[in-house]
């Protein structure tokens, strides 16, 4: 049995579905995660961020598969230069992101407990 890759990652369990509201994949490459966090946040809106073109192509290609799941959509954008205002999600995720980052990105994501 083959289980697609954005219901195999355990990160996205700790997210449970009453945490809705709206979240931001950043550095979501082809958008695998994204997708499961998109499903997991459902209906809150999530968007996820890539800079690299090609990686929202294939998102997008691959979300268009999934037509229920109408909560999502990918960016292309520099994760330093994010086009959202502050405090714009409630969630930010960022698989295997934090490595590649020379400063936080986390300003776009509302304090826990406001």
């Amino acid at each position: 049995m083959v289980v697609p890759a954005y219901k195999a990652h355990g990160e996205l369990g700790a997210i449970s579905q009453l945490d809705c509201g709206c979240g931001c994949g950043c550095g979501c490459g082809l958008g695998t995660i994204t997708l499961g966090l998109a499903v997991r946040l459902r209906p809150g809106r999530v968007v996820g961020v890539e800079v690299a073109e090609l990686g929202v192509e294939w998102a997008r290609t691959r979300l268009r598969r999934l037509p229920t799941l109408k909560n999502l959509s990918f960016q292309n954008a520099d994760i330093y230069a994010l086009p959202f205002e502050d405090e714009s999600f409630d969630r930010v995720f960022g698989h295997a992101l934090l490595e590649h980052l020379a400063e936080s990105p986390w300003r776009f994501a509302r304090s826990i407990g406001s």
